[in-house]
């Protein structure tokens, strides 16, 4: 038989569970994956209990970014978001906030990075544009008349009338 859920937060000096707690908070397992579970209890710094997946933390202890209080779901290609009955945690939360204890507890998140909107992402545009009239064209080359070419007088010293004959047999191909 599994044992009893806690019904008090394990952080100390906090009354999160507590009836005499105005304000209503949500109580959380410990995680069960032992990496998950000795993060947690560095960051509680507790020494009189140990930190077991039967203990509780309250939802005051942790930031916003890790409590899920709605679902997102996908239909055509719009988000829908329904409010949850109770907020559930991610899977990468961290205790970071103790507001009873010392300051030095409290450890600073950096800002989570925007979320890319799914439903409305637009494909890249295309790498390669599409052949313009500013570009040359290859049915132009192959009419040149190579016998009218090898008579002309070239500019370049080194371009001779046997160079343009072979580049006109290479475009034609």
């Amino acid at each position: 038989m599994p044992a009893r859920k806690g019904s008090t937060c394990f952080v100390p000096l906090c009354k999160g569970g507590y009836k005499s707690l105005k304000v209503k908070v949500s109580l959380f397992r410990a995680p069960t994956d032992p990496v998950r579970l000795q993060e947690w209890s560095r960051n509680i710094k507790r020494d009189d209990k140990v930190l077991d997946n039967t203990c509780v933390v309250c939802s005051r202890h942790l930031d916003e970014r890790y409590l899920q209080r709605t679902f997102k779901h996908f239909i055509n290609g719009e988000v829908v978001e329904l409010e949850r009955d109770r907020p559930a945690m991610t899977d990468d939360d961290v205790l970071t906030i103790f507001p009873d204890a010392p300051l030095y507890f409290t450890k600073h998140v950096p800002k989570r990075r925007k979320e890319r909107d799914v439903a409305n992402h637009y494909a890249p545009p295309p790498k390669r544009m599409a052949l313009d009239e500013g570009m040359p064209d290859f049915e132009l080359i192959e009419s040149v008349d190579v016998q009218s070419a090898s008579k002309t007088s070239y500019p370049f010293s080194n371009v001779s009338p046997c160079t343009v004959s072979f580049l006109h047999q290479n475009c034609a191909d």
